[in-house]
């Protein structure tokens, strides 16, 4: 079975392992007190370290969109024990949370490694991509704690899509 879109006369058919339709409840807290205001409890004092840390692992790409910033044709990557020191360095000091960039972290060839060193830290890194996933990687990112991830899909013509 596949779940499917219809867009004017094409149709865009997805893999099963892409969308998941979720039946857990909302489990969101919501507060409609009298006089309740978030400014409650406001502190007013910066913070001393940053909440979100963005490192960019790779520029390397397996598309090519025409209005990417990342310069591909460059095909830079930091080497990963710098990217575990920086990893380290915000783990010591209390970062909150870390995006893993590029390019697409699915085009370096050490992905898990970095996944499982970064989730190791207890982060769990936002993750986007274009990279088509084979359904043993979709189950290898469930099975280590990859629940979310955004993927990119820019046109429904195969013509177009090129990877």
């Amino acid at each position: 079975m596949k779940v499917g879109l219809l867009i004017s006369i094409k149709h865009l058919l997805f893999p099963l392992i892409l969308l998941v339709y979720s039946m857990l409840p909302d489990e969101r807290k919501y507060y409609f007190e009298q006089g309740y205001s978030p400014f409650d409890k406001f502190i007013n004092k910066r913070p001393t370290v940053p909440f979100n840390v963005s490192i960019m692992v790779t520029t390397a790409c397996n598309t090519n969109c025409i209005y990417c910033y990342a310069k591909r044709s460059k095909n830079l990557s930091m080497p990963l024990q710098k990217i575990e020191r920086i990893i380290d360095e915000c783990h010591k000091i209390g970062v909150s949370n870390i995006a893993l960039t590029g390019g697409d972290i699915f085009a370096r060839k050490d992905w898990k490694e970095l996944l499982g060193y970064t989730l190791n830290k207890g982060y769990y890194p936002f993750l986007s991509t274009k990279t088509p996933l084979t359904e043993d990687d979709v189950k290898l990112l469930k099975g280590i704690g990859i629940d979310k991830m955004q993927f990119s899909l820019d046109s429904i013509d195969g013509g177009i899509i090129q990877v």
